[in-house]
Formats: C-alpha cells, structure tokens, sequence
C-alpha cells in the first residue's frame, strides 16, 4: 500500500520539469540524499536525530530544490521518500527521529492514508517519530481548520509533534498558542538558529541586550518565554550551535536540547540516497 501511494501521487508530476523526476531518475552527477544530524541533551547524549534532505554533500542546492516544489506544491513525494526512510531508521536503531513536516503535505489529501500505509508496511512505536512543523507557510483561516484537525490525529496516533524554527518566517509565538488553544501537545520548540545566532552576538556587544525580533525582542524576554514553554512540559532546542561559547549562551537561556555543528561527527556521517 506504501508504495502504491508514491505511485499514485507521482502521476500528478510532470516527469520532464518537476525537480522530483530527479528521484526516478538517479542523477549521479546530482544525487539526492537523506543525511542525519544529531540533537543532543545538556550532557551532549544524543537525544534524537533529525533527517534531512540534501541534494548533495557540498553546498546548498537543495535549498534551490526545495524552493521549486513549494512553489508547484509538489513537496509531498519527497515526503514521502525521507519519511521512508525515517521509519526504517528508527526501527532498526530504535532512536528518534525527527522529520520536517510542511503544511502542504499535512494538507494532501493523501496525508493521512500514507502515514496508516506506512505504518502497516513498517511496525514501529509512533512516539519514535517527531514531526517537526516547518516555518515556510503561513496557516491561513482558509485551512486553519483542516491543519488543526490533521495535527491532532498525528497526535492521537501516539506521534511526537515540534515546531521548527521559532522566530523564523511564520514560525512565531501566535502558532504556538494557537496549537496548544487547540488541545494539541507539544513535544518541542525549536528555536531558530538563525535568531540565536544574532541573540549571541547581541549579548556580546549590546548592554541593553535587544534583539531586532518582533516577537521577541529582549533577551530576559527570551529566557522567560523559554521557562513558560518549559512550564508546559515542552522541550526546548536551540539550532546552530557552533562554538563553545554559544551552547554556554544557549544553556543561559535554560535551552536544553542542541542541535548543528559543534555535535556532528562528520568522519562518520551517513548519506543515503533517496
């Protein structure tokens, strides 16, 4: 059934322009991969690994790739693919595995007959699997409605539901209290790396510690709104941790998971194309 659903859904693609041909295709000049970064505790354990989609191993072109199937919509093959592969991952390892979720795929009709599918195909406990929201669409009240519905199913279902880069595009502090007005529990909050990064530097160089967010623009803010999602029981990450000196700044913040360069281990990474 698994399979029949990335069948089915791929004849809806134009096989000479979509950038998913690329899948069928095996481009050996420009293989697709899925990669694994790790995302460690305060004692650095590993905690969980997130999957991601890389075109190759050497720049950023899978951001170009990315770019092209949201705009044709066409994010949910690819989908489909890294999900594949997370949950054979976290069957055969048993670790957890986040997986970035975009709301046009949580909105594909086929949304919720592949994870059933995929979950008769590959037995594994859901709460090995934490579906991270991404931050590229907006929730419109159009689908408002229909978002909130799916991602209490997935919730019901026993799998783990995060936000991925807080601060970041429509990733915001109104999300997060509108899926908890909603009666929908949070695992996580990932703090966008981008927002840390610039807290840092603020911290180091500005006495009035602000921060040029309009969601939050103050770094005691910052640190307060981090215990008040903690108060929750929600775990709370900081992204792009590069140095010592910013997982020290991350920790002021009562972070306590991390995630980015200073845990990879890149001697022995593993790609697997996709």
């Amino acid at each position: 059934m698994y399979y029949y659903s990335i069948s089915a859904y791929s004849m809806y693609l134009d096989k000479d322009l979509s950038p998913c041909s690329q899948f069928e295709k095996s481009n050996s000049e420009n293989p697709m991969f899925s990669a694994f970064e790790p995302i460690v505790d305060l004692n650095r354990d590993m905690f969980a690994r997130e999957i991601l989609f890389r075109v190759n191993d050497f720049n950023n072109s899978h951001v170009i790739v990315l770019k092209e199937l949201r705009a044709r919509k066409e994010t949910f093959m690819l989908f489909t693919r890294i999900c594949q592969k997370a949950f054979n991952e976290a069957k055969v390892t048993g670790d957890i595995i986040h997986v970035n979720l975009e709301i046009q795929d949580l909105l594909n009709p086929s949304f919720l007959y592949f994870i059933d599918s995929i979950l008769d195909s590959v037995w594994i406990k859901p709460s090995l699997i934490n579906f991270e929201l991404l931050e590229t669409e907006k929730i419109t009240s159009e689908v408002q409605k229909q978002v909130f519905t799916n991602l209490k199913i997935l919730v019901k279902m026993w799998f783990l539901l995060s936000i991925d880069d807080l601060f970041s595009w429509y990733s915001t502090k109104r999300r997060v209290n509108n899926i908890l007005l909603h009666g929908i529990d949070l695992h996580m909050v990932k703090i966008d790396g981008k927002f840390i990064q610039d807290a840092y530097i603020w911290s180091l160089y500005w006495y009035d510690s602000m921060l040029e967010n309009v969601d939050i623009n103050n770094i005691e803010w910052l640190s307060d709104y981090i215990e008040w999602l903690k108060s929750k029981d929600i775990k709370v990450l900081a992204e792009w941790i590069e140095t010592e000196n910013m997982l020290e700044f991350a920790k002021s913040l009562w972070a306590e998971y991390f995630q980015w360069y200073l845990f990879q281990n890149h001697t022995h990474k593993k790609l697997h194309i996709i």
